[in-house]
């Protein structure tokens, strides 16, 4: 019996413990399905610490973007800067053998023009050049031959005067009886001087003409130029020598053909003597009108030769003036 009792009395006791696990299983599920049932609650507001954090993450976001964005742009600019310097590099290259290869042939057609002109002009003054000499020549013979021989002999006439006068004065100082017998005696030699010598002395009597002749006549283009060094031209050719020209108009054009044939050496001197020249002849003049002319031409051809040249180039404006004048 009591072990009947206990059996049963653990029956029981078994059934409770069940009746209360499924009684608390069952409120479990209750609460459960009121929990979802029942609407969420609303979430709570940010704190202050909360928002500023979340304003400090927004603006990092931003920065992070604007700097990516400016690499980005960065970059592009950079790449599109490179491929146009590329792209100039290579256009330059190819323009500059287009235009060198223009600029050749270009110089090639100036020079053969140019040297097709000058072989021209060469024959044309070849051609021109004896009739010029020859009146040159002509020229000589009845000026400047005539003039040298007329000073020649005054100065031998001054020499005889001096000897004359000195016996004349020793004659009058002589002896006791006053009278000296003179014999005749033979000249003394006269030194022979040089045509510079000859030419000072002229120009120590202010025989400005002459003394040009004689330099024009020794063919010296030297010495020619020396004695253009020697004057003033404010002298030969200023307002005071309208009336009276001390230089003929057959010396002018004779002294600038000689200073013209050669431009190369003492250039400065010899284009402004050429200028003087230039606005002081006359071209109608009945002396030179056969020949000036030719001898125009002529100093025009060498002119333009020289104004060609490194050291023409540099005096281009005068010659240009003085062609023009010409």
């Amino acid at each position: 019996d009591a072990a009947k009792a206990k059996i049963e009395a653990d029956t029981l006791a078994k059934a409770e413990a069940d009746a209360a696990a499924k009684a608390k299983i069952a409120k479990a599920a209750e609460e459960k399905a009121a929990k979802v049932a029942a609407p969420a609650p609303p979430p709570a507001p940010p704190t202050p610490a909360a928002a500023a954090a979340a304003t400090a993450d927004l603006i990092a976001m931003e920065q992070r973007l604007v700097a990516a964005v400016q690499r980005a742009s960065r970059a592009e600019r950079e790449a599109t800067v490179a491929a146009t310097e590329q792209l100039l590099t290579t256009m330059e290259k190819r323009l500059q053998k287009s235009v060198t290869a223009e600029v050749r042939s270009q110089f090639k057609s100036m020079q053969q023009s140019l040297e097709g002109k000058i072989k021209s002009e060469v024959r044309e003054v070849l051609a021109s050049e004896e009739p010029v000499v020859a009146a040159f020549r002509q020229s000589f013979q009845e000026l400047i031959i005539p003039s040298f021989e007329a000073a020649t002999q005054r100065m031998f006439d001054q020499i005889n005067d001096a000897v004359v006068k000195g016996v004349a004065e020793s004659a009058a100082t002589g002896g006791a009886n006053g009278a000296v017998r003179v014999r005749p005696a033979a000249a003394p030699a006269v030194p022979s001087l040089s045509p510079q010598e000859e030419i000072s002395e002229l120009l120590a009597e202010n025989e400005y003409n002459e003394a040009m002749m004689k330099a024009l006549g020794e063919k010296d283009l030297g010495l020619v130029t020396w004695l253009c060094q020697q004057l003033d031209t404010a002298i030969l050719f200023g307002d005071g020598a309208d009336e009276h020209p001390p230089l003929s108009q057959t010396v002018l054009v004779c002294l600038l053909q000689q200073l013209g044939a050669q431009l190369s050496t003492d250039t400065t001197l010899k284009l402004e003597w050429m200028k003087e020249i230039s606005l002081n002849l006359d071209k109608d003049c009945e002396d030179i009108a056969t020949y000036a002319p030719d001898v125009l031409k002529q100093l025009t051809v060498a002119m333009k030769s020289f104004a060609s040249t490194p050291e023409g180039r540099l005096h281009s404006t005068e010659l240009r003036l003085l062609m023009r004048v010409l």
